[in-house]
């Protein structure tokens, strides 16, 4: 199963969008390891469950419908590449699509779905790896992009037929009719957005095709790029979950439902490799197999042919011989 990402960018329009007072600063980075200095930095390096967790705190400081006030300062020139994109799409259907197709690069965990006739289109937004604590938050968020997408093309307030919400009505619900433009319809079995609206239709006249073509290719390079770490913390995850045996690239690639052509060429876009992967999985668990058990024993748990192979591989590792690390293990 792939890692949820989310652009540390967002977290830091949420943290500046809140303009906490002094002493509630210390609540929005409650229980996790990240600071406004870390947060505000260059290039900040967040794992996503400090995300989730900034974004719990952000609803306990500030919870009145706070995805929606984010959500309308998110006009499209701020989701990046992607957002620049869809500005310079050829109409309102296609950047919808390019919407579709990009978003894993500012947010992997919503799932969208796109149904279109002549004159309605249906988007489907479902997001199965949050809680149901987050579930309003990043519906009304990512409605919030829908419709700045609607009204940029169709230069009109968005007139939705109807809105389902997966979820049981917030306290805040009244707030909803005036944000989106219809009443909506709470615990339904999936978000989703109804436009009576041939998308075609809505053409973008100014469009600048040299803006388009550099954003696209942008968009295309970071697909690229997390797909690639997707396909290496697959390969690392399933190892780790498969001892006892020395996998092949292709034996892997086959097991987590990618060729190994395609594995190679990921990895390669990543700065991996297979041979590297394997090693430090295979590292971590020798280690500790070795404070259980003697040699021999790790190296056939480990999927080795012989005792020798082992200790061949276990010197490369780290330099010397497994027998010196289980002579430093204080056995019971």
């Amino acid at each position: 199963m792939r890692a949820p990402y989310f652009s540390p960018s967002y977290m830091r329009l949420l943290y500046r969008s809140l303009r906490l007072a002094p002493e509630e600063a210390g609540g929005f980075f409650e229980g996790t390891t990240t600071s406004a200095e870390t947060l505000l930095s260059p290039t900040p390096q967040l794992p996503f469950a400090e995300q989730m967790q900034l974004c719990r705190n952000a609803l306990k400081l500030r919870p009145d419908g706070l995805g929606i006030r984010l959500g309308r300062q998110l006009q499209l020139a701020a989701h990046g590449a992607l957002g620049t994109a869809m500005q310079n799409a050829e109409h309102l259907a296609a950047a919808l699509a390019l919407f579709k197709q990009f978003l894993p690069t500012r947010a992997s965990f919503y799932q969208l779905q796109l149904e279109e006739s002549h004159d309605h289109c249906v988007i489907r937004i479902d997001t199965p790896e949050l809680t149901m604590d987050l579930a309003a938050f990043f519906a009304e968020s990512i409605l919030c992009t829908i419709q700045h997408c609607v009204e940029f093309f169709t230069q009109e307030p968005m007139q939705p037929q109807q809105l389902q919400l997966a979820y049981a009505a917030p306290v805040w619900a009244h707030r909803y009719a005036d944000a989106f433009g219809v009443e909506p319809d709470f615990d339904a079995q999936h978000t989703a957005l109804h436009l009576a609206l041939d998308t075609r239709q809505f053409l973008q006249h100014e469009r600048d095709m040299l803006l388009f073509e550099s954003a696209h290719a942008r968009c295309r390079e970071e697909i690229t790029a997390r797909q690639a770490v997707d396909v290496a913390g697959r390969l690392q995850r399933f190892l780790e979950d498969n001892p006892g045996k020395l996998w092949s690239l292709a034996e892997a690639a086959f097991a987590i439902g990618v060729s190994r052509r395609t594995a190679a060429r990921r990895l390669e876009e990543s700065g991996k490799t297979f041979q590297r992967i394997r090693d430090a999985v295979l590292k971590d668990q020798a280690q500790r197999l070795l404070t259980a058990q003697n040699v021999a024993e790790t190296a056939a748990a480990l999927g080795f042919a012989d005792e020798s192979s082992f200790r061949r591989s276990y010197r490369r590792w780290f330099g010397t011989p497994p027998g010196a690390f289980r002579r430093g293990v204080d056995f019971p």
